[in-house]
């Protein structure tokens, strides 16, 4: 599986936590071996304590889907493109990694 550490710019972080912005038309992430993909968010929704939750679509072929939870510095989701999916964990102090995942060796439900 793949691996490797992602950042989130102060600009992009500030758009996301606020919730007064209008919601945000793209986001570019890079899934790493250059697949640079735009993320088109269709849904945010914000919680009392802080926390927003965002669903979105990845303009790609295939095409696939993202689930972003940002509160504070700390952003965490899913992102899903045809059968591969990849996970964005908090490491903290700012840090973030993306790590794609085999959902086949994941426990069943």
């Amino acid at each position: 599986m793949r691996e490797q550490d992602i950042g989130f710019s102060s600009t992009v972080l500030s758009v996301l936590r606020n919730s007064n912005e209008p919601l945000p038309d793209r986001l570019l992430i890079n899934l790493g071996d250059e697949q640079n993909v735009k993320v088109h968010f269709t849904h945010r929704t914000s919680s009392r304590t802080g926390s927003t939750v965002f669903q979105g679509t990845i303009e790609t072929s295939p095409p696939g889907d993202i689930l972003l939870s940002v509160q504070g510095e700390a952003v965490a989701g899913i992102v899903r493109k045809g059968d591969a999916t990849w996970r964005i964990t908090y490491r903290g102090s700012g840090r973030h990694r993306l790590m794609q995942i085999d959902v086949e060796k994941l426990p069943p439900d």
